[in-house]
C-alpha cells in the first residue's frame, strides 16, 4: 500500500518555538519593508539630505544599508543561477561569458560607479529610487562574480556516478537542476556568498556618499553617516558607526548565513565524519517549530503532485534539419559577435588616435603601471600571509 501524505495531512497546533520564530521573522521583515518604502520618496538631484548624528537615526540608517546589501545579494544569487548554469551547459556561451566575467571581476565597481549613477538617475528622475538602485547595482558588482564562478565550477565537476543516477531516475532538466546541481553547489555557494557580503561593505559604504560631476550625492545609510562624521571630525559618531556595522554583521550572520551553513551540511559529499558541524541556534529554533515543519511537508507534497516533464533520451548519431539549422545560427551569431568586437576595438583605437595626444597616453600608461604595481604587491603580500594560514586551518579541523 502507498501512503498518501497529502490526503492524511493535518495541521498541527503551534508551539512556543513558532511564536518566537514568528516574532523574529516578522520584526526583520517589518523593518526591511519600512526601509523599502522610503526608497521611492520624491527627490531632485542636488537636493541636500541632512544626516543626523543620533542613535535613533543611526539605527534607521543601518537598516537602510542592510536592505541594500540584502537586495544586492538576492540579485547576485539569481544572476549566479542563470549565468553559472548557462556557462556550464552551453560551450558557446562559455567561450563568451567566461572571459567577460574574468574581466569584470577585475574592474573595480568604483570605476563604473559614475556610469551606473547617471543611468539610474535618468531611469527614475525625480525619485530617490534611482540613487537607491545605483547603490544596489554597485554592491551587486562587488558580490556576484566569485559566486558565478563557484556555481559554474560545482556543475562542471559533478562526478560520473551522479550523472548515471540522473539517467537511472530519468530526471528532467528542471529536476536535475534543483535535485542535483543546486544542492551540490550549495555549500560552496554559501561560503562564497559570505565572502561577497563581507567584500561588499566597502562598496556599499562608498556608494552612499560620493561626488559625481561636482554633485555631492548622499544616501541615508551607515556610509553617509560615517562620511559626514569624518568630515565634521565627530569622533563619537565615528565610533557609533563602527558599532552599528558590527551589529548589522551580527544580525545577518546569525539570522541568514549561520542557518544556511547549518542547512547546507546535508549537501556535503565528504564520507569521513570529523565530528565538527556548523550549528545555528536560529536553525535549531526553526527546526523545532510545528507550523513551519507542517507547512514544509505540505509544500513538498504539493510539489510532488505536480506533473513532471518526462526524461527524453537524445538520439545517437542522428542528424536533423533543426540541429543543422541550430548549428548554422550559432555559428553566425558567434561570427557576428567577433566581428562586432573587432569593429569596436578598431573604432576605439581610432577615437583615441584622433582625440588624445601621445603624451597623454604615455602619462595614462605610467599611472596604470603604478596602480598595477600596487595591486601586485598587495596580492603577493596577502598570499604570503594568508596561504599558510589557510593551509593550517584546512589541515586542522579544530
Amino acid at each position: 500500500m502507498q501512503y498518501d501524505k497529502l490526503s492524511a495531512f493535518r495541521l498541527k497546533a503551534p508551539n512556543i518555538f513558532d511564536f518566537i520564530a514568528a516574532i523574529i521573522i516578522f520584526s526583520v521583515f517589518s523593518v526591511l519593508a519600512l526601509s523599502a518604502s522610503e526608497m521611492v520618496t520624491p527627490y531632485q538631484l542636488g537636493e541636500p539630505i541632512k544626516i543626523v548624528f543620533t542613535y535613533q537615526a543611526l539605527v534607521h540608517y543601518s537598516f537602510r544599508t542592510l536592505l541594500r546589501m540584502v537586495l544586492a545579494m538576492c540579485l547576485s544569487v539569481c544572476m549566479t543561477l542563470i549565468l553559472g548554469c548557462l556557462m556550464a551547459k552551453n560551450h558557446r556561451c562559455r567561450k563568451v561569458l567566461l572571459p567577460i566575467i574574468d574581466i569584470l571581476q577585475s574592474v573595480p565597481p568604483l570605476g563604473v560607479m559614475a556610469f551606473i549613477y547617471v543611468s539610474c538617475v535618468k531611469l527614475f528622475p525625480g525619485s530617490l529610487l534611482g540613487l537607491e538602485l545605483a547603490s544596489i547595482i554597485t554592491t551587486f558588482f562587488s558580490q556576484v562574480w566569485n559566486m558565478i564562478l563557484s556555481f559554474y565550477q560545482s556543475i562542471i565537476t559533478i562526478p560520473s556516478e551522479l550523472e548515471e543516477a540522473v539517467q537511472i531516475y530519468r530526471l528532467s532538466a528542471w529536476q536535475r537542476f534543483w535535485k542535483l546541481e543546486v544542492p551540490r553547489a550549495t555549500p560552496g555557494l554559501v561560503l562564497n556568498a559570505m565572502v561577497s557580503m563581507s567584500a561588499s561593505w566597502f562598496f556599499v559604504v562608498a556608494s552612499e556618499a560620493i561626488s559625481i560631476a561636482n554633485q555631492n550625492i548622499i544616501l541615508p545609510g551607515v556610509g553617509s553617516f560615517l562620511s559626514e562624521a569624518i568630515a565634521q571630525q565627530h569622533t563619537s559618531a565615528v565610533g557609533m558607526a563602527f558599532i552599528a556595522m558590527f551589529f548589522i554583521i551580527l544580525i545577518y550572520d546569525q539570522l541568514l548565513f549561520r542557518p544556511l551553513l547549518a542547512w547546507s551540511e546535508k549537501f556535503k559529499e565528504e564520507i569521513e565524519d570529523d565530528g565538527i558541524y556548523n550549528t545555528s541556534w536560529f536553525f535549531d529554533l526553526l527546526s523545532r517549530t510545528q507550523f513551519l515543519s507542517t507547512l514544509k511537508i505540505f509544500l513538498n507534497e504539493i510539489y510532488n503532485k505536480m506533473p513532471k516533464i518526462s526524461f527524453r533520451k537524445k538520439p545517437i548519431k542522428k542528424k536533423s534539419f533543426q540541429s543543422n539549422l541550430y548549428k548554422i545560427l550559432s555559428t553566425l551569431t558567434e561570427l557576428v559577435f567577433y566581428m562586432s568586437l573587432v569593429y569596436g576595438v578598431i573604432k576605439f583605437f581610432l577615437y583615441c588616435y584622433f582625440t588624445f595626444k601621445i603624451v597623454q597616453v604615455i602619462h595614462a600608461l605610467k599611472l596604470g603601471a603604478i596602480t598595477a604595481t600596487k595591486v601586485i604587491i598587495v596580492v603577493l603580500s596577502a598570499s604570503l600571509l594568508w596561504i599558510p594560514i589557510g593551509v593550517i586551518i584546512g589541515s586542522n579541523t579544530k
